[in-house]
């Protein structure tokens, strides 16, 4: 025979909608779900004896004792069924608030008809009565559940504690007899813990996105309604259904979970399918009966978050067509995790944000006492986000409103470098509480920059050019170590500039946000620096700042632009690229769309990126159209090259392309990009071999506002992506992915 299930759990009633942190003086419900399997002391006819509940008060709270408050047994749907006072001897509830050695703050007698206990003892059992678990109608005890009985004890709490302040669970204890003259069974919840904070100011400027798991926390996509491959890491109160099928009768139960494309076990694709109480009747079109709907008529049709454009979410796809994975819940009748991952590589000392998005999956689960349906949802979903097992936010009821995000910041500690991330489901099962979970995102909050230098033209006597920085971020003490670096190469590569600049500076508080300037020592600069650029990168600590994975660099650099003072050439370059062939012979191929007064292109060679030499020339044409030129480099290429064009005038001045590389060994990369972009992202990848390259970019939400595939070449290729007159001004993420190799940047849209 089956066992009795105990789980402890909790509900901010202070936040019980939009949820959030746990805050000083929020108002906590303390709820300990049981669920009694029909019959599973089978010996006694089905019946439990001396059914009684005590906890001890979570830490750093006090109970709510008031006249209006009170002790409850609440039914599978939140209802209240039995109600007492917060006071001894009066009814079947006892609450002490000095309790003496070996008593518990409270204590409720449960059964049919109890009375008051003698005292808030383990031992005691003066009152509590028989639980009867018959299943045959109408006898058995209230409340009911279709498997049993589903019931939580209820009191409240105050929290008192201060921010940082861990509250603990005590775990309350369940206890009973299989007959009277048996020994006491004593059942114990789980310890929860979780901190005290106050509301986050999400990330809105910099970040990066850390997490990598489940397909950049996707879950992937395809065209089978059931993925492929099992999750990444197992719950292990929860079983995991990998064939979920109707025809197959395989659905979705209580305390499982699947990863599908559709919630539909039929792959249907009506999201206006027929659901209960209204299956039967009428003539039945293709997709419109109640059996595309999981449990024949009740949870949604849909597709899965990824990309959608509405809360709505993505249109459920057919069968055999491509659509994206989410993973689908139904959640366990206790309290319990339902999902659990731990990401490694983070960075210590260091702000992150944790998110993701989740739906309520049926609007007519609802069943009261004596198991009729109630055609609404039922139970909420309500759901804890915990990091190494201490909650720090929840996520508040979850109506059937369509998708929603939920999100919070944590700080990892000095030395900390990995963590488990878990969510749980903090509401009791039954009769709802069956939800969805996609695009999960762990991501580093990062301070913004902003240079002051705007760019100039020098002239051969020098340009004083004067250098600062100013950073900004909304919490103290954290991204105040910084370094100056240059690059000489587009951006493809940073190193310390001519007079290396490194510190620390404590930040001031100005208009709400932490802020501190650096300044590069003033220097005079020629042409020869022109096409030079310079960025502060930024870290929490000194080590981190050593730390390419830890230092942050949002993308904020400077570009000098210096050229000689006499006419500047005329020559305007649209492309410029360069490939490899079989053999190892690099052809280079540029565009120039105007040319005046042109006299020639030298093509330069560099082995190091910096010195570079002519290997060959071409002569302009000096026609007044699109001209396009070809250079094929003598040399076989057993390294990595870099490559410029000088373009002279006919007066003798002259000016540089921008520089590009290629290799023979080459590998996936991105060379340059285009940033801060308007309207038009460009940037330089370079191939090892021809393919498609896959280009995605987040807005600072982690949702994707743009995708487009582009077949490229071998070797250097320069890519165009366009319209984006829409998107707000802000902070973007691009990702370009090729053969499961990702490369991301980050930019900022003026």
């Amino acid at each position: 025979a089956q066992s009795p299930r105990f789980g402890n759990g909790y509900e901010n009633l202070s936040r019980r909608t939009t949820g959030g942190k746990i805050r000083v003086g929020d108002t906590i419900d303390i709820k300990m779900a049981v669920h009694l399997p029909w019959g599973f002391n089978g010996g006694n006819n089905g019946k439990i004896f001396n059914v009684r509940f005590l906890d001890s008060l979570p830490t750093k709270t006090t109970m709510l004792n008031g006249p209006t408050d009170s002790i409850r047994i609440l039914t599978n749907e939140d209802l209240t069924f039995s109600r007492y006072t917060p006071t001894t001897g009066d009814d079947a509830a006892s609450y002490i608030a000095n309790p003496a050695s070996g008593e518990y703050h409270i204590k409720i007698n449960l059964g049919s008809s109890p009375n008051p206990p003698a005292n808030n003892t383990i031992t005691d059992n003066t009152g509590s009565r028989t639980i009867n678990l018959t299943n045959n109608w109408p006898y058995g005890d209230n409340p009911k559940w279709w498997t049993g009985h589903i019931f939580s004890t209820s009191y409240r709490v105050r929290v008192t504690g201060n921010i940082g302040d861990t509250i603990v669970l005590t775990g309350g204890r369940f206890v009973y007899k299989l007959s009277g003259g048996a020994a006491d069974i004593i059942v114990r919840g789980v310890p929860y813990k979780m901190v005290i904070g106050q509301d986050d100011l999400l990330c809105t400027g910099g970040f990066s996105i850390n997490y990598a798991g489940e397909s950049n926390g996707t879950f992937g996509a395809g065209n089978t309604l059931n993925r492929p491959g099992g999750p990444s890491s197992l719950v292990p109160d929860y079983g995991y259904i990998s064939n979920v099928s109707g025809s197959g009768n395989v659905a979705i139960n209580d305390g499982f979970y699947g990863i599908v494309n559709n919630a539909s076990p039929w792959s249907g694709t009506s999201r206006t399918a027929r659901r209960v109480p209204n299956c039967s009747g009428g003539a039945i079109a293709p997709m419109d009966s109640c059996k595309y709907r999981m449990f024949g008529g009740n949870w949604e049709v849909e597709g899965d978050h990824t990309g959608a454009a509405t809360k709505w979410g993505n249109n459920p796809p057919a069968a055999g067509q491509t659509g994206g994975y989410m993973l689908l819940v139904n959640a366990d009748y206790i309290t319990s995790d339902a999902y659990e991952h731990t990401v490694t590589g983070l960075c210590p000392n260091t702000f992150y944000q944790f998110s993701a998005w989740f739906r309520n999956v049926c609007r007519t689960c609802g069943a009261d006492n004596n198991l009729n349906g109630t055609l609404r949802p039922g139970v909420m979903p309500s759901l804890s986000f915990a990091v190494n097992g201490i909650d720090y936010y929840n996520t508040g009821e979850i109506d059937t409103t369509g998708w929603i995000q939920k999100a919070f910041l944590f700080k990892t500690g000095l030395t900390q470098t990995s963590a488990v991330f878990s969510i749980r489901n903090n509401s009791q099962g039954g009769g709802g509480n069956d939800w969805a979970i996609d695009d999960i995102n762990i991501a580093t909050c990062g301070p913004a920059s902003s240079l002051n230098y705007q760019p100039l033209l020098g002239c051969n006597n020098g340009t004083l050019v004067a250098l600062s920085d100013t950073v900004r971020y909304r919490y103290n003490n954290l991204y105040s170590w910084y370094k100056w670096e240059r690059s000489t190469d587009g951006g493809v590569t940073w190193g310390p500039p001519p007079t290396p600049t490194t510190g620390n500076i404590t930040p001031t508080l100005v208009n709400g946000q932490y802020q501190f300037i650096t300044n590069y020592p003033p220097f005079l600069a020629y042409a020869a620096d022109s096409g030079h650029r310079y960025r502060v990168v930024v870290a929490t600590t000194e080590a981190n700042l050593n730390s390419s994975g830890c230092s942050f660099a949002d993308q904020s650099s400077v570009l000098l632009k210096l050229i000689d003072c006499t006419k500047i050439v005329d020559a305007s370059i649209t492309l410029f690229n360069a490939k490899i062939d079989a053999d190892d012979i690099a052809t280079l191929n540029w565009v120039v769309s105007t040319e005046i007064d042109m006299v020639r292109y030298e093509i330069e060679k560099s082995t190091d990126g910096n010195n570079f030499t002519k290997i060959g020339s071409i002569n302009a044409r000096n026609v007044n159209a699109l001209l396009e030129y070809f250079f094929t480099d003598p040399q076989v290429v057993t390294e990595t090259v870099y490559y410029r064009l000088k373009i002279i005038n006919n007066n003798g001045t002259f000016k540089y392309s921008k520089v590009i590389s290629i290799n023979k060994a080459i590998e996936f990369q991105v060379n340059s990009i285009l940033n801060p972009f308007s309207n038009t992202i460009q940037a330089d990848v370079l191939m090892p071999e021809a393919g498609v390259i896959k280009m995605l970019l987040y807005d600072s939400y982690g949702r994707i506002v743009a995708r487009e595939n582009k077949n490229v070449f071998k070797g250097l290729n320069n890519l165009t992506y366009s319209s984006f007159q829409k998107l707000a001004s802000g902070i973007y993420i691009i990702r370009f992915e090729n053969n499961n190799k990702l490369i991301q940047r980050k930019l900022t849209k003026i």
